[in-house]
């Protein structure tokens, strides 16, 4: 034998030596189970079957709540004409609960249940889901997709329509969504809570009420950084900011809106190329918060209607090319400044000691 295939051989036999001693590669294990829910497939019974890294392949719509816990699993829509998906039936129930789950997926399915939460993820998770629905979301109050203890979640081109809440993220718990329309909520499209953070990117939100963020947490819209082309906007009608307890709200680029604007207990609301158009609004700035009102890269902000300043806050109006209509009122030690050359005709400004 020459040396060459001598050499050849050992390279192959100590090849396959590595691959029995380290194991097949995830990607070759991994299976793939497929689930009828038109021919009365188990969902659930595919989930507690299944090992990290499996997929799950669903068609039609399973009719049923289910648990992924201690395990990533990939769950998608089939390729045919669909709806594919899952609707939950058990009150006071998850649609989907995923639990200590760090990389499950959900692509292409459309989530619903009436009678509680979309999609609740949970304990030290981190799911991703891609191009589906989570609708119809209205019991008690209850959330499209619910983010809480200390988990993470990437959406992108989700739709979350006529829900109670859209996107909800609590307990240091991180939600971003990029290219997502949040359209019809009855209560807060958004709302971060107790140390946590959302941001939704290059996407749409439509409803009663848009930004909500509490207790040390953030929440803004940014139609400024990612660039896609996807609307982009939040027209909410009643509130369409609100940051409590060390909290912020900031609204990116996102064009007109209506309602009106709140911050209390240290907390600042920020519009940057955002325009509140309104005059019926009535903002309120409220111990020891601030409110920011400044042009952003594109575009002038807005602020109209009554604002009131009060509780040792304050005001912050800048660029020349912002725009102020209706009245401000500063109280109990609020103030305002407003910078040199924005145009203040026909603004009423009272008991602001730093604003003409």
């Amino acid at each position: 034998m020459s040396d060459s295939s001598q050499s050849s051989r050992f390279l192959v036999v100590g090849a396959i030596v590595a691959l029995l001693a380290g194991g097949l590669p995830a990607s070759v294990l991994a299976k793939t189970y497929k689930v009828d829910c038109t021919k009365n497939g188990d969902l659930q019974k595919a989930i507690d079957a299944a090992a990290s890294g499996d997929s799950i392949e669903i068609t039609g719509v399973c009719m049923t709540n289910i648990v992924i816990r201690d395990k990533a699993l990939t769950l998608t829509g089939a390729a045919t004409p669909g709806p594919h998906g899952i609707t939950g039936v058990a009150a006071s129930t998850d649609g989907v609960a995923i639990e200590n789950s760090r990389g499950t997926r959900l692509e292409g399915l459309v989530i619903s249940n009436p009678l509680f939460t979309g999609v609740r993820i949970r304990f030290f998770s981190q799911v991703t889901m891609t191009d589906c629905d989570v609708s119809n979301i209205s019991a008690g109050s209850a959330t499209g997709i619910w983010v809480q203890e200390s988990s993470t979640f990437d959406g992108t081109r989700l739709r979350l329509d006529g829900d109670l809440h859209g996107l909800g993220a609590t307990g240091n718990s991180r939600a971003w969504c990029y290219e997502c329309d949040i359209n019809g909520s009855t209560s807060w499209a958004v709302y971060s809570l107790s140390h946590s953070s959302i941001s939704l990117l290059d996407s749409e939100v439509t409803g009663n009420r848009g930004l909500l963020a509490a207790d040390a947490s953030s929440a803004d819209i940014d139609c400024a950084s990612l660039g896609s082309g996807h609307a982009c906007s939040l027209a909410a009608t009643q509130s369409a900011g609100s940051a409590a307890g060390l909290s912020t709200v900031r609204f990116y680029e996102s064009g007109d809106f209506d309602g009106r604007l709140l911050a209390s207990d240290r907390s600042e609301v920020g519009l940057v190329g955002a325009r509140q158009v309104s005059t019926a609004a009535n903002n309120r700035i409220d111990s020891g918060s601030s409110l920011r009102v400044e042009p952003g890269a594109s575009g002038f902000s807005s602020l109209i209607g009554h604002t009131e300043v009060t509780g040792f806050s304050h005001a912050l109006f800048y660029g020349a090319s912002t725009e102020l209509a209706g009245s401000l009122t500063c109280s109990a030690g609020g103030d305002a400044w407003v910078e040199p050359g924005i145009i203040l005709t026909g603004y009423a400004i009272a008991g602001c000691d730093h604003a003409p």
